[in-house]
C-alpha cells in the first residue's frame, strides 16, 4: 500500500473497530488496543506518505526514526512507541490481561497522534477533518 488515500481508509476503518471491539464485545476487548495501535501506524504512515520519500517507511523500527527526523511529526514518535509496545503485550505475551488503564492509555495515545496529524493528512488527501468523528 503506498497511496496516502488508502492509508487514510484503513486509519478510519480500524479506529471504528477499535471503538466496537472496546465497548460491543465481552471477549476480546483487548484488541480493542491492537486495533488503535494500526490505526495509528496507517494515519503515520499515511501522513508520511505525503511528505518526501525519504520518510517513508515499511516497519515500526524506521516509522519511528522516520517521525523522529520529521520537525512536525517528532512529537508523535513516543507516543506510537508507547502504543506500539501496548500493543505487543497484548499479542505477544501470553496471559497479559489490559487493565482499564491500559485501555484509557492506548485511546488517549491515538486521540494525541491524530490531534497533531489528522488536519494536515486529512487536507493533503483532499478529505474534510470534520468528517472524522
Amino acid at each position: 500500500m503506498s497511496d496516502p488515500k488508502s492509508y487514510y481508509a484503513r486509519w478510519k476503518h480500524n479506529r471504528g473497530l477499535a471503538r466496537v471491539c472496546r465497548t460491543r464485545f465481552i471477549d476480546g476487548q483487548e484488541w480493542a488496543i491492537v486495533l488503535s495501535f494500526y490505526a495509528a501506524v496507517h494515519i503515520i504512515e499515511g501522513y508520511m506518505r505525503t511528505k518526501d520519500e525519504r520518510f517513508w517507511s515499511e516497519d515500526h523500527v524506521r516509522r519511528v526514526k522516520s517521525l523522529r527526523q520529521s520537525p512536525e511529526a517528532r512529537q508523535v514518535a513516543a507516543l506510537y512507541r508507547d502504543l506500539m509496545d501496548l500493543s505487543e503485550s497484548v499479542r505477544y505475551q501470553p496471559g497479559f490481561q489490559p487493565k482499564d488503564q491500559d485501555f484509557d492509555h492506548a485511546r488517549d495515545w491515538l486521540h494525541r497522534i491524530e490531534s497533531m496529524l489528522k488536519g494536515p493528512f486529512s487536507r493533503a488527501v483532499g478529505e474534510d477533518p470534520n468528517d472524522v468523528q
